[in-house]
């Protein structure tokens, strides 16, 4: 290492880059790779590892966003439900 750098014409932040725009690497385990290219093996055309996985997970996605709405509407009738009940309770 030098003893001293000289940073005159240094530009801050020239390589950063935020974490949103970063390609993170995701590492799949040996069966779940496996999986996939046993499926693909003997297949014409290309394939890429990359877009299954995104396809998958954006399905598993829209999956968890219609059952989180599903326990919603349904809390929200178990909500308007008790309201009604406890309002006919005290009234009758």
């Amino acid at each position: 290492m030098k003893e001293e750098y000289d940073f005159t014409n240094a530009e801050q932040g020239k390589f950063y880059r935020p974490i949103e725009e970063l390609d993170i690497p995701i590492y799949l385990e040996r069966e779940v790779r496996e999986f996939f290219f046993k499926k693909i093996k003997g297949r014409d055309g290309s394939f890429s590892l990359n877009e299954i996985v995104n396809s998958l997970i954006k399905q598993d996605i829209e999956i968890s966003r219609k059952l989180l709405l599903e326990d919603k509407v349904e809390q929200e009738y178990v909500r308007q439900k008790a309201f009604r009940l406890i309002q006919e309770a005290s009234h009758g």
